[in-house]
């Protein structure tokens, strides 16, 4: 129930802002799966010339007995980084990502189990079929490192997301 009404409370903000995400404006909104977007959830961005930083929020795991982790982070990618080896440069970006990273099941004594955070940074790699300043789908790849106080991990996934 909680959980249901805070995803509700994050995501009235974000279609709200809908119309503010037009085209020719710097400031984007943008929802899917993968690092990108902390798991399954959305971004809010900011982009100038070949640049682009990001905040995101999502769902990263979610249990019925054990219940859900939600996460948070920051991206920056770039779309001239490589554009020598590209025929259209303004549909690929290269990036780095810091915050959550996934997470580990725990048992904290006592027969007690939960969810805990990955904190780390990843590489991400993205494809933008309408290019990198304008709203549609893009794909993408990351590799990325975290850990926390008992254990670490090494995520890889694709990505998959649309920008209005």
């Amino acid at each position: 129930m909680y959980t249901r009404l805070l995803w509700v409370s994050c995501l009235l903000p974000l279609l709200y802002a809908l119309p503010v995400a037009a085209a020719n404006n710097p400031i984007s909104i943008s929802v899917g799966a993968g690092i990108n977007y902390t798991g399954y959830g959305a971004a809010v961005g900011y982009s100038w010339e070949h640049s682009s930083i990001s905040v995101s929020a999502g769902l990263m795991t979610s249990s019925r007995i054990y219940g859900e982790h939600f996460g948070g982070g920051i991206s920056y990618q770039r779309n001239d980084l490589l554009s020598q080896y590209f025929d259209n440069p303004e549909k690929h970006a290269f990036g780095l990502y810091a915050g959550t990273v996934g997470t580990r099941f725990d048992n904290f004594g006592l027969g007690g189990y939960r969810y805990e955070p990955l904190y780390g940074a990843a590489l991400t790699y993205n494809y933008f079929f309408n290019g990198f300043h304008d709203r549609g789908f893009h794909v993408g790849a990351f590799l990325g490192y975290g850990a926390n106080s008992d254990a670490n991990a090494t995520p890889a996934g694709l990505q998959l997301g649309y920008r209005f």
